[in-house]
């Protein structure tokens, strides 16, 4: 009870610029015991961008980023028990303000049973200790230290023995930490663990969501899952609702007990099905486009739709007289599909009518320009009254007056208006004219 240790891992993003070494971006991590007003130095180090830091490397998107994937570092606080101790994270850009740096972190929050897999589940004949991930090196041991078993991040026990102890050093790299030790021992369980993933699995280019209920069904209830790309399960899946790309992913699933089954799983992610949109002549409204006769893959399945999220269907494909911007989305045979934009433009007809009522009975009752083919932008719509007050403004497409005036029912009488708009053929538009309000 009296060993205690935090984990943290990081990752960090440094960019280049070849300044002085005290101009650079850096990230700086220490540990100060505050009690006795000293740092802790194994545990403290300093990143400067491109001084031959251990581990960087450099970006496939520009030679001036280098980065350092994700690692870990143990801080064994065992020994400063009743005493303060701070956590000093600091990363800068560049002194001159025009670089980069950029430090990530997780802070493992487990207080106990750091390492995993120490729980014996029948009616397997072995199990797999895990320790946690992104250390250089690890040795295994027995709990006494008298005989070393192996290395690397997991180890697993043939014929496991109820109560048998183990011990894991985890070796940092070189000046990046310090050496640390876990213990666990060997529990049972009663409970059931079966963990059932499909031997493959084939998604779409738009990624295949791997934490779907569907893809560990008929697994035990209560199972936790995690999402690696690795048989050690040291690297998490970053978007594990989002794969976009084929190969082995590994799912591991642990019950209430803590016993652990990791099973592996081919994803194979479909090319996206592509397809070419004729783009529309201009038409002059009554006239409009037939949305079905614009996509060039005759294979797929469409559909179209007049928002980007693909939620609102347009009610008549085949004849779109109003300006816009509208969606075309195919499907192919396995379900996939994907997204074309097409914009459609009608010369427009303006009416605006000569009087309105606003008496409440929802007839006539707001007074509104129509534009048959549509408006992209209103850079105003102004009604003024018989004084030049200005009763009414707006700037958004499609709305209208309700005749009031500072929240009260402004006087019958003729007002002036004025519009000014541009349409999706990108030509600006104007008009005025009077209207009679009556009640």
């Amino acid at each position: 009870a009296d060993a205690f240790s935090i984990i943290f891992n990081y990752a960090i993003v440094l960019q280049n610029p070849s300044h002085q070494e005290h101009e650079q971006p850096r990230f700086t991590v220490k540990v100060f015991n505050e009690t006795r007003a000293e740092y802790i130095e194994c545990s403290s180090f300093d990143f400067v961008a491109g001084y031959n830091q251990p581990g960087f490397l450099v970006s496939q998107l520009a030679d001036s980023v280098l980065y350092k994937p994700w690692s870990s570092v143990s801080i064994n606080l065992s020994t400063f028990k009743g005493e303060r101790v701070r956590l000093e994270f600091t990363v800068n850009d560049c002194t001159r303000g025009a670089h980069f740096g950029y430090a990530y972190f997780d802070v493992v929050e487990k207080c106990s049973n750091t390492i995993t897999g120490n729980v014996f589940c029948p009616p397997g004949d072995q199990l797999t200790l895990n320790a946690p991930g992104g250390f250089a090196d690890y040795q295994w041991h027995t709990g006494d230290f008298s005989r070393k078993l192996g290395s690397g991040s997991n180890y697993t026990i043939q014929q496991p023995v109820v109560g048998d102890s183990f011990a894991v050093e985890l070796v940092p790299f070189a000046y990046l930490g310090c050496r640390d030790t876990f213990y666990t021992r060997i529990a049972s369980s009663t409970e059931p663990m079966n963990l059932v993933v499909p031997d493959s699995i084939t998604g779409c280019a738009a990624g295949l969501n791997l934490m779907a209920p569907w893809v560990t069904r008929g697994s035990s209830p209560f199972l936790q899952f995690e999402y690696f790309t690795d048989a050690t399960a040291s690297l998490f899946v970053s978007y594990p609702d989002k794969v976009t790309k084929s190969g082995d992913y590994y799912i591991r699933g642990t019950n209430r007990s803590g016993c652990v089954q990791t099973k592996k799983v081919f994803i194979r992610i479909l090319p996206a099905s592509l397809f070419g949109v004729t783009e529309p002549p201009v038409v002059a409204y009554p006239e409009g486009i037939n949305l079905t006769l614009l996509p060039s893959n005759r294979q797929l399945d469409y559909s179209y739709w007049a928002n980007p999220d693909l939620t609102v269907p347009v009610s008549n494909p085949t004849l779109v007289s109003q300006s816009g911007v509208y969606y075309i989305k195919g499907t192919d045979v396995s379900d996939c599909f994907s997204v074309q934009p097409v914009t459609v433009k009608v010369k427009p007809q303006f009416f605006v009518p000569t009087a309105f009522t606003p008496n409440g009975d929802s007839r006539n009752d707001r007074f509104m320009y129509q534009v048959q083919g549509g408006l992209k932008t209103v850079r105003y719509f102004k009604v003024f009254n018989r004084w030049g007050v200005e009763v009414f403004s707006s700037t958004r497409v499609g709305e209208g007056w309700d005749g009031s005036y500072n929240g009260k029912p402004a006087e019958t009488g003729a007002y002036v208006w004025l519009l000014k708009g541009d349409t999706w053929l990108n030509n600006s538009v104007e008009a005025k004219g009077t209207v009679v309000l009556i009640r």
